[in-house]
């Protein structure tokens, strides 16, 4: 999670476990890009959930493999966000900032993916990208290098599903029961997993 401007943001990075957590988003994906990392710009415009925004995606577009252009867990339509009720209990994720993140993407010739974004073992596969041909896995760094020149050549198809109303009503009632649960368990006004007390 690169962090500026005293915020947090989420960046996709895909081929190590061991990236600086909260640096920059320069040194971040200076890092990245030293290390051969696959770095994807994350739900950009969905900025209520860590998202980058506009000006911070066209400052670094550049420097990205390509951006996540359809997150499954946007759900609802921009509209429907705005009730007080579904925007401030659960998401102001619409739907049209998949749309705005594809148009980007091809604006600035850059490859999207589709993501499930899942946060549950039921919710893989509700979106995702399939490869042409078998990926070169004959160890970590063909595997790696394989996988970031597709990425970038845009070598796949998207299926970009969306996780059901009914189904997504009930994961994010039990995260919510979760969060009320552990409201002395916050660390700077923020959430913490109970695996990190």
């Amino acid at each position: 999670m690169p962090r500026e401007d005293g915020k947090d943001f989420d960046l996709l990075v895909v081929g190590s476990n061991s990236v600086p957590d909260r640096p920059s988003f320069s040194d971040t994906l200076s890092y990245g890009a030293d290390k051969g990392l696959i770095q994807i710009a994350e739900h950009p415009f969905i900025e209520s959930h860590c998202g980058m925004g506009e000006e911070r995606l066209e400052k670094y577009i550049e420097k990205f493999d390509a951006i996540e252009g359809h997150n499954a867990q946007a759900i609802f339509r921009s509209w429907i966000t705005h009730l007080p009720i579904v925007g401030s209990t659960f998401s102001r994720a619409g739907r049209e900032l998949n749309e705005k993140a594809r148009e980007t993407a091809i604006k600035y010739e850059k490859p999207y993916v589709a993501n499930s974004y899942a946060h549950r073992i039921e919710d893989l596969g509700i979106a995702y990208n399939e490869w042409e041909g078998e990926i070169n896995d004959r160890n970590e760094d063909t595997f790696l290098t394989d996988l970031r020149g597709r990425i970038r050549s845009g070598r796949f198809t998207t299926h970009m599903g969306y996780e059901p109303v009914v189904a997504w009503l009930g994961w994010v009632s039990t995260f919510q029961k979760g969060i009320n649960e552990n409201k002395g368990k916050t660390i700077g006004g923020k959430y913490v997993p109970s695996n990190e007390f």
